[in-house]
């Protein structure tokens, strides 16, 4: 299926997991910005020619209600993991399931809040372009691993479900939220250090430099509002044209430094991946599931 950009209107940062790793067989799990900013015509050819049958959403609901999406989202019945203990039993219809990871509760995780006082203190000394090209997302993946781990869990467990493919998992821009839990499953179904780093970098697309697509990837007024007050920096209101400069530094700036840096925190810190993931509770018997789902096969 088309990837970066080829073939999609606005159906944004999309690409099956298995165009990384080979072992992933396609059609399983993929990767994608919100789907919301979809057209009628990409919305027609996610649900027909992908069969997409669950999105994930590692958003709460008061950030998702930000770009509404009625166009793809009425296909879908509303889960929300968040308010539940368990994963409830999946039905034969379309779901999308909400983690609860929304832009509000990550920020305030006490791993960040250095990187947003040091956000603000160059962004007073050297305004918002500068502070925007020095955030290091790597510090923001960390916070996430130590922060919520149960989210990630969660998540990972959906992905590990048959009933769920094909599952599609997305964030804002699909990128540092998506692109942990993209790190977090292609590392168990067998991918290498340089394939998580890989993918993690195509994210790149979204930039306008990028011109991968024909209507440019952008935030909505009420979306720079929230990420204003509830974003990793917590900068100041900007005019428009700063605004969206700032914007395209940020996603011109994806730095594989940022994922090799977490990579090496998870095994400095828990002795490996799958040593973090059997603190957040997705234990060898859930990755030998994964696998299974993913890959056709439980082995390594």
């Amino acid at each position: 299926m088309p990837a970066d950009g080829e073939g999609w209107e606005t159906f944004y940062n999309y690409r099956d997991l298995s165009e990384t790793c080979p072992r992933l067989l396609p059609g399983r799990i993929a990767r994608c910005a919100n789907p919301a900013l979809a057209s009628p015509a990409d919305t027609r050819r996610i649900i027909e020619d992908l069969g997409v049958r669950t999105l994930l959403d590692l958003r709460d609901r008061k950030e998702a209600q930000l770009t509404p999406g009625e166009q793809i989202f009425k296909a879908f019945e509303d889960v929300d993991l968040g308010a539940l203990k368990a994963l409830p039993p999946r039905g034969e219809g379309r779901v999308r399931y909400f983690i609860g990871g929304g832009m509000q509760a990550v920020s305030a995780l006490a791993e960040l809040q250095g990187q947003k006082a040091k956000f603000r203190k160059d962004e007073a000394e050297r305004g918002s372009v500068y502070a925007t090209k020095e955030m290091n997302m790597g510090i923001f993946m960390r916070a996430l691993l130590v922060g919520m781990p149960e989210s990630i869990c969660a998540s990972l467990r959906l992905c590990a479900s048959r009933q769920n493919h094909p599952l599609v998992f997305y964030c804002t821009c699909g990128r540092d939220r998506t692109g942990l839990l993209a790190a977090l499953v292609l590392a168990v179904c067998g991918a290498s250090d340089a394939e998580i780093l890989a993918d993690y970098g195509r994210s790149r697309c979204l930039a306008e430099s990028e011109a991968k697509y024909k209507v440019p990837f952008k935030f909505t007024k009420i979306q720079d509002e929230y990420f204003l007050k509830h974003g990793v920096g917590g900068g100041k209101r900007q005019p428009p044209a700063v605004l969206h400069k700032t914007m395209q530094i940020f996603l011109e700036n994806i730095a594989a430094k940022d994922m090799t840096d977490t990579l090496d925190f998870m095994r400095a810190r828990w002795g490996s991946v799958n040593g973090f993931l059997d603190h957040a509770g997705f234990d060898a018997a859930a990755r030998a599931g994964l696998r299974a789902a993913c890959c056709g096969s439980a082995a390594l």
